[in-house]
């Protein structure tokens, strides 16, 4: 919930890049991914917020093998990687640096923001009618 309060902060700015897969895959009970959809249609928005779908037939350059977060907000960039078991923390400008062209990368070949929310809306709906 702590990250989330960060979404409402003043001045603050975010980027989210979602793989359609990660959309797409689900291991449970597809019912709880309706609210999951919702909240991404909402958090999109907000005025601070861009929310963009990499799709599957988007020729990326790059293997998307886990999840990460950049936060650029400080005077030290810092890039979370997501493992299944913990977080890693990097600070090595060089690291950094490789994370924010793959973002860059990941943004450039994404849906637009419209396109997006258009296709969240449509996945929302197939799920729901599935459900």
């Amino acid at each position: 919930m702590k990250r989330q309060e960060a979404l409402y902060r003043e001045g603050s700015r975010f980027e989210f890049v979602i793989t359609e897969a990660a959309l797409r895959w689900h291991a449970e009970d597809l019912v709880a991914l309706v609210p999951q959809f919702d909240r991404l249609l909402s958090l999109g928005t907000l005025p601070n917020v861009r929310i963009q779908v990499l799709p599957l037939d988007a020729s990326s350059g790059q293997v998307q093998s886990h999840g990460f977060l950049l936060y650029e907000e400080s005077e030290e960039p810092r890039v979370i990687v997501e493992t299944y078991t913990r977080e890693i923390v990097l600070t090595d400008s060089d690291e950094v640096l490789s994370y924010r062209t793959i973002h860059q990368r990941f943004v450039e070949r994404a849906l637009s923001e419209t396109e997006s929310r258009d296709f969240l809306q449509a996945l929302r709906r197939r799920i729901d009618g599935r459900s």
